[in-house]
Protein backbone atom coordinates (compact mmCIF):
# COMPACT_ATOMS: atom_id res chain seq x y z
CA UNK A 1 0.00 0.00 0.00
CA UNK A 2 1.44 3.57 -0.43
CA UNK A 3 2.59 4.91 2.33
CA UNK A 4 0.50 8.76 1.51
CA UNK A 5 -2.46 6.46 1.57
CA UNK A 6 -2.11 4.50 4.77
CA UNK A 7 -0.86 7.80 6.53
CA UNK A 8 -4.69 9.00 5.60
CA UNK A 9 -6.66 6.19 6.93
CA UNK A 10 -4.60 6.42 9.73
CA UNK A 11 -5.52 10.14 10.32
CA UNK A 12 -8.98 9.02 10.18
CA UNK A 13 -8.80 6.64 11.97
CA UNK A 14 -7.31 8.30 15.04
CA UNK A 15 -9.78 11.41 14.85
CA UNK A 16 -12.46 9.64 14.88
CA UNK A 17 -11.43 7.79 17.74
CA UNK A 18 -10.52 11.44 19.50
CA UNK A 19 -14.36 12.04 18.33
CA UNK A 20 -15.49 8.93 19.60
CA UNK A 21 -14.23 9.61 23.06
CA UNK A 22 -15.42 13.02 23.46
CA UNK A 23 -18.68 12.57 22.50
CA UNK A 24 -21.68 12.34 24.81
CA UNK A 25 -23.62 10.53 22.62
CA UNK A 26 -21.20 7.34 23.17
CA UNK A 27 -21.28 7.30 26.76
CA UNK A 28 -21.38 3.18 27.23
CA UNK A 29 -24.26 3.34 29.85
CA UNK A 30 -26.14 5.36 27.61
CA UNK A 31 -25.74 2.76 24.19
CA UNK A 32 -26.61 0.01 26.59
CA UNK A 33 -29.33 1.43 27.50
CA UNK A 34 -31.09 2.42 23.98
CA UNK A 35 -29.79 -0.60 22.34
CA UNK A 36 -31.72 -2.47 24.62
CA UNK A 37 -34.97 0.05 24.99
CA UNK A 38 -34.61 0.04 20.83
CA UNK A 39 -34.88 -3.91 20.62
CA UNK A 40 -37.76 -3.97 22.98
CA UNK A 41 -39.86 -0.69 21.07
CA UNK A 42 -38.94 -2.30 17.94
CA UNK A 43 -40.94 -5.89 19.41
CA UNK A 44 -37.33 -7.98 18.59
CA UNK A 45 -36.76 -8.94 22.11
CA UNK A 46 -39.88 -9.94 24.33
CA UNK A 47 -39.73 -10.35 28.00
CA UNK A 48 -36.26 -9.35 28.29
CA UNK A 49 -36.55 -7.90 32.38
CA UNK A 50 -33.89 -9.98 34.00
CA UNK A 51 -34.38 -11.37 37.32
CA UNK A 52 -30.84 -9.04 38.53
CA UNK A 53 -31.69 -8.52 41.96
CA UNK A 54 -28.74 -10.68 43.61
CA UNK A 55 -26.50 -10.64 40.70
CA UNK A 56 -23.79 -8.76 42.18
CA UNK A 57 -23.60 -10.76 45.01
CA UNK A 58 -21.68 -14.10 43.21
CA UNK A 59 -19.10 -14.00 40.42
CA UNK A 60 -19.19 -16.32 37.37
CA UNK A 61 -16.34 -18.46 36.91
CA UNK A 62 -16.07 -21.50 34.88
CA UNK A 63 -19.46 -23.64 33.43
CA UNK A 64 -19.44 -26.92 31.91
CA UNK A 65 -22.46 -27.29 29.74
CA UNK A 66 -23.48 -30.54 28.75
CA UNK A 67 -26.27 -30.47 25.97
CA UNK A 68 -28.04 -33.18 23.83
CA UNK A 69 -29.00 -31.95 20.54
CA UNK A 70 -30.55 -33.07 17.68
CA UNK A 71 -30.84 -30.75 14.47
CA UNK A 72 -33.82 -32.30 13.01
CA UNK A 73 -35.97 -30.59 16.13
CA UNK A 74 -36.32 -27.47 17.90
CA UNK A 75 -35.36 -28.63 21.40
CA UNK A 76 -32.39 -28.72 23.92
CA UNK A 77 -32.04 -31.32 27.18
CA UNK A 78 -29.01 -31.30 29.25
CA UNK A 79 -26.87 -29.69 32.32
CA UNK A 80 -25.27 -26.25 32.79
CA UNK A 81 -23.08 -26.86 35.88
CA UNK A 82 -21.56 -23.55 37.17
CA UNK A 83 -18.74 -22.48 39.40
CA UNK A 84 -19.32 -18.88 41.34
CA UNK A 85 -17.30 -17.01 43.78
CA UNK A 86 -19.39 -15.19 46.65
CA UNK A 87 -18.83 -11.72 46.57
CA UNK A 88 -20.65 -10.97 50.34
CA UNK A 89 -21.13 -12.89 53.17
CA UNK A 90 -24.41 -14.91 53.75
CA UNK A 91 -25.52 -15.94 50.68
CA UNK A 92 -28.72 -17.91 50.90
CA UNK A 93 -30.42 -17.47 47.33
CA UNK A 94 -28.56 -17.82 43.46
CA UNK A 95 -30.52 -15.64 41.20
CA UNK A 96 -29.98 -16.98 37.26
CA UNK A 97 -31.87 -16.05 34.20
CA UNK A 98 -33.41 -18.20 31.89
CA UNK A 99 -36.74 -19.02 30.19
CA UNK A 100 -39.90 -20.25 31.77
CA UNK A 101 -40.46 -22.32 28.06
CA UNK A 102 -37.37 -24.37 29.93
CA UNK A 103 -38.40 -27.04 31.97
CA UNK A 104 -36.00 -27.35 34.89
CA UNK A 105 -35.70 -31.24 35.94
CA UNK A 106 -33.68 -30.82 39.15
CA UNK A 107 -30.37 -28.34 40.35
CA UNK A 108 -27.99 -30.63 42.52
CA UNK A 109 -25.82 -29.43 45.03
CA UNK A 110 -22.59 -31.28 46.36
CA UNK A 111 -24.68 -33.98 44.33
CA UNK A 112 -28.03 -33.45 46.54
CA UNK A 113 -31.26 -31.95 45.07
CA UNK A 114 -31.91 -28.39 46.38
CA UNK A 115 -35.44 -26.16 46.16
CA UNK A 116 -35.48 -23.70 43.30
CA UNK A 117 -38.50 -21.67 41.72
CA UNK A 118 -39.50 -20.25 38.03
CA UNK A 119 -41.26 -16.93 37.87
CA UNK A 120 -42.24 -14.66 35.71
CA UNK A 121 -40.45 -14.96 31.93
CA UNK A 122 -36.59 -15.53 32.86
CA UNK A 123 -37.02 -15.84 36.75
CA UNK A 124 -34.37 -18.72 38.00
CA UNK A 125 -34.15 -18.60 42.23
CA UNK A 126 -31.91 -21.36 43.61
CA UNK A 127 -32.02 -21.72 47.74
CA UNK A 128 -29.16 -23.19 48.76
CA UNK A 129 -29.38 -25.38 51.60
CA UNK A 130 -26.77 -23.08 53.99
CA UNK A 131 -25.43 -19.88 53.60
CA UNK A 132 -22.31 -19.47 52.11
CA UNK A 133 -19.50 -16.88 53.79
CA UNK A 134 -17.94 -14.45 51.05
CA UNK A 135 -15.30 -15.69 48.66
CA UNK A 136 -16.44 -19.25 49.04
CA UNK A 137 -16.20 -21.54 45.59
CA UNK A 138 -18.94 -23.35 45.11
CA UNK A 139 -21.22 -24.84 42.42
CA UNK A 140 -24.76 -25.91 41.49
CA UNK A 141 -25.98 -28.22 38.33
CA UNK A 142 -29.20 -27.32 36.82
CA UNK A 143 -30.82 -29.97 34.49
CA UNK A 144 -33.47 -28.89 32.10
CA UNK A 145 -35.08 -29.76 28.84
CA UNK A 146 -37.72 -27.92 26.47
CA UNK A 147 -38.12 -26.13 23.43
CA UNK A 148 -36.31 -22.84 23.64
CA UNK A 149 -38.54 -19.58 22.54
CA UNK A 150 -36.22 -17.38 19.65
CA UNK A 151 -36.20 -13.62 20.47
CA UNK A 152 -33.88 -11.32 19.35
CA UNK A 153 -31.61 -12.10 16.04
CA UNK A 154 -32.70 -15.66 16.70
CA UNK A 155 -31.34 -16.61 19.78
CA UNK A 156 -31.71 -20.73 19.24
CA UNK A 157 -33.14 -21.59 15.09
CA UNK A 158 -34.13 -25.00 14.09
CA UNK A 159 -33.91 -24.80 10.01
CA UNK A 160 -32.68 -26.50 6.99
CA UNK A 161 -29.98 -26.14 4.43
CA UNK A 162 -30.00 -28.01 0.70
CA UNK A 163 -32.58 -30.62 2.73
CA UNK A 164 -30.25 -31.13 5.47
CA UNK A 165 -31.55 -30.11 9.32
CA UNK A 166 -29.48 -27.43 10.96
CA UNK A 167 -30.06 -25.93 14.48
CA UNK A 168 -27.75 -22.73 15.72
CA UNK A 169 -27.72 -20.26 18.81
CA UNK A 170 -27.38 -16.44 18.44
CA UNK A 171 -27.60 -15.04 21.32
CA UNK A 172 -27.13 -11.28 20.63
CA UNK A 173 -27.55 -9.09 22.44
CA UNK A 174 -29.78 -10.76 25.63
CA UNK A 175 -30.80 -14.23 24.36
CA UNK A 176 -28.51 -16.87 26.08
CA UNK A 177 -31.16 -16.64 28.83
CA UNK A 178 -33.89 -18.48 26.07
CA UNK A 179 -31.37 -21.64 26.14
CA UNK A 180 -29.41 -21.72 29.10
CA UNK A 181 -29.31 -20.87 32.18
CA UNK A 182 -26.91 -17.61 33.10
CA UNK A 183 -26.55 -14.51 34.20
CA UNK A 184 -27.65 -12.44 31.35
CA UNK A 185 -25.70 -8.76 30.23
CA UNK A 186 -21.94 -7.94 30.14
CA UNK A 187 -20.85 -7.56 34.11
CA UNK A 188 -20.05 -10.73 34.60
CA UNK A 189 -17.88 -13.00 31.75
CA UNK A 190 -17.12 -16.29 32.70
CA UNK A 191 -13.67 -16.71 33.13
CA UNK A 192 -13.81 -20.63 31.17
CA UNK A 193 -16.13 -23.09 30.17
CA UNK A 194 -16.19 -26.77 28.40
CA UNK A 195 -19.09 -27.45 25.80
CA UNK A 196 -20.17 -30.92 25.65
CA UNK A 197 -22.51 -31.64 22.69
CA UNK A 198 -24.20 -35.07 22.04
CA UNK A 199 -25.46 -35.74 18.43
CA UNK A 200 -26.38 -37.95 15.90
CA UNK A 201 -23.15 -39.18 14.20
CA UNK A 202 -24.02 -38.06 11.00
CA UNK A 203 -23.86 -34.44 12.73
CA UNK A 204 -20.92 -32.28 13.36
CA UNK A 205 -20.74 -29.71 16.39
CA UNK A 206 -18.92 -26.22 16.15
CA UNK A 207 -18.19 -23.92 19.11
CA UNK A 208 -15.97 -21.53 20.98
CA UNK A 209 -12.29 -22.58 21.97
CA UNK A 210 -10.49 -25.73 21.09
CA UNK A 211 -11.89 -29.24 20.02
CA UNK A 212 -10.24 -30.98 22.51
CA UNK A 213 -11.95 -34.45 21.63
CA UNK A 214 -15.08 -36.24 19.68
CA UNK A 215 -16.12 -39.93 20.28
CA UNK A 216 -18.92 -42.45 19.33
CA UNK A 217 -21.38 -43.44 21.66
CA UNK A 218 -23.66 -46.32 20.03
CA UNK A 219 -25.29 -43.77 16.63
CA UNK A 220 -24.18 -40.71 18.53
CA UNK A 221 -21.06 -38.46 18.69
CA UNK A 222 -19.70 -36.08 21.63
CA UNK A 223 -17.72 -33.50 20.70
CA UNK A 224 -15.93 -31.36 23.60
CA UNK A 225 -15.12 -27.76 23.24
CA UNK A 226 -13.19 -26.09 25.58
CA UNK A 227 -12.55 -22.64 25.44
CA UNK A 228 -9.79 -20.79 28.37
CA UNK A 229 -10.65 -16.87 27.33
CA UNK A 230 -12.96 -15.12 29.43
CA UNK A 231 -16.44 -14.66 27.38
CA UNK A 232 -19.67 -12.98 27.62
CA UNK A 233 -23.03 -14.91 28.06
CA UNK A 234 -24.28 -13.82 24.37
CA UNK A 235 -20.87 -14.95 22.97
CA UNK A 236 -21.74 -18.81 23.68
CA UNK A 237 -22.75 -20.72 20.46
CA UNK A 238 -23.22 -23.74 19.02
CA UNK A 239 -23.92 -24.83 15.59
CA UNK A 240 -24.89 -27.89 14.11
CA UNK A 241 -25.17 -29.84 10.89
CA UNK A 242 -23.69 -32.00 8.39
CA UNK A 243 -20.34 -29.95 8.18
CA UNK A 244 -17.77 -30.55 5.86
CA UNK A 245 -14.56 -29.52 8.12
CA UNK A 246 -11.37 -28.29 6.87
CA UNK A 247 -8.38 -26.09 8.20
CA UNK A 248 -6.20 -23.17 6.60
CA UNK A 249 -3.46 -21.87 8.79
CA UNK A 250 -2.40 -18.76 9.52
CA UNK A 251 1.05 -17.71 10.08
CA UNK A 252 1.04 -14.66 13.06
CA UNK A 253 4.04 -12.34 13.11
CA UNK A 254 4.57 -13.80 16.98
CA UNK A 255 5.94 -16.76 14.99
CA UNK A 256 2.46 -18.79 15.64
CA UNK A 257 0.64 -20.61 13.44
CA UNK A 258 -2.61 -20.74 14.27
CA UNK A 259 -5.37 -23.05 12.62
CA UNK A 260 -8.57 -21.29 11.08
CA UNK A 261 -11.51 -24.04 11.25
CA UNK A 262 -13.73 -24.22 8.87
CA UNK A 263 -17.09 -25.90 9.25
CA UNK A 264 -18.95 -25.51 5.78
CA UNK A 265 -21.76 -26.52 4.25
CA UNK A 266 -20.82 -29.56 1.80
CA UNK A 267 -22.84 -28.21 -1.39
CA UNK A 268 -20.66 -24.49 -0.61
CA UNK A 269 -17.00 -26.25 -0.14
CA UNK A 270 -15.89 -24.78 -2.89
CA UNK A 271 -16.58 -21.39 -2.43
CA UNK A 272 -15.86 -21.62 1.29
CA UNK A 273 -12.19 -22.91 0.51
CA UNK A 274 -11.63 -19.69 -1.97
CA UNK A 275 -12.95 -17.65 0.41
CA UNK A 276 -10.86 -18.31 3.38
CA UNK A 277 -7.99 -18.54 1.56
CA UNK A 278 -8.65 -14.51 1.08
CA UNK A 279 -9.27 -14.32 4.80
CA UNK A 280 -5.98 -15.86 5.94
CA UNK A 281 -4.09 -13.01 3.91
CA UNK A 282 -6.64 -10.71 5.71
CA UNK A 283 -5.94 -11.92 9.54
CA UNK A 284 -2.01 -11.94 8.38
CA UNK A 285 -1.94 -8.21 7.54
CA UNK A 286 -3.75 -6.99 10.77
CA UNK A 287 -1.71 -8.99 12.99
CA UNK A 288 1.77 -8.04 10.86
CA UNK A 289 0.40 -3.81 11.46
CA UNK A 290 -1.49 -3.87 15.17
CA UNK A 291 -1.41 -6.26 17.56
CA UNK A 292 -1.89 -10.01 17.69
CA UNK A 293 -5.01 -11.77 17.32
CA UNK A 294 -6.46 -11.70 20.81
CA UNK A 295 -7.50 -15.93 20.64
CA UNK A 296 -4.12 -17.03 18.78
CA UNK A 297 -3.75 -19.92 21.64
CA UNK A 298 -6.40 -21.20 20.52
CA UNK A 299 -8.14 -20.71 16.98
CA UNK A 300 -9.78 -18.59 14.57
CA UNK A 301 -12.69 -20.37 12.70
CA UNK A 302 -16.12 -20.42 10.85
CA UNK A 303 -19.17 -21.89 11.07
CA UNK A 304 -21.73 -21.59 8.03
CA UNK A 305 -25.75 -20.35 9.21
CA UNK A 306 -28.93 -19.49 8.22
CA UNK A 307 -29.45 -15.90 9.32
CA UNK A 308 -28.86 -13.52 6.92
CA UNK A 309 -25.46 -11.66 7.87
CA UNK A 310 -22.79 -13.02 10.13
CA UNK A 311 -21.97 -13.01 14.10
CA UNK A 312 -18.10 -12.99 15.55
CA UNK A 313 -18.82 -15.12 18.19
CA UNK A 314 -15.32 -15.58 20.12
CA UNK A 315 -12.98 -18.48 18.19
CA UNK A 316 -15.87 -19.16 15.80
CA UNK A 317 -17.45 -16.66 13.22
CA UNK A 318 -20.82 -17.70 12.34
CA UNK A 319 -20.99 -16.53 8.67
CA UNK A 320 -24.21 -17.51 5.88
CA UNK A 321 -21.42 -17.73 3.11
CA UNK A 322 -18.01 -16.58 2.01
CA UNK A 323 -18.37 -13.96 -0.43
CA UNK A 324 -16.42 -10.57 -0.51
CA UNK A 325 -19.52 -8.92 0.24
Amino acid sequence: MNTKYLLFFLSIFIFAKIDYAQSDEYNMSELICKESQSFISNNRIQNTQNKLSSNNDFDMKYYRFEWNINPNTNYISGTATSYFLTKIDNISTLEYDLSSSLVVDSIQYHQTNISFTQSGSYGLSIQLPNNLPINTLDSVSITYHGMPPSNGFGSFIQSTHNNTPILWTLSEPFGAQDWWPCKNGLTDKIDSIDVYVTTPSNYKVASNGILKEEYIVDTNTIFHWKHSYQIAPYLIAIAVTDYTVYNDTVHLSNGVSMPMMNYVYPENITAARTGTNKLVKVLEFFDSLFINYGFYKEKYGHAQFGWGGGMEHQTMSFVINFNDE
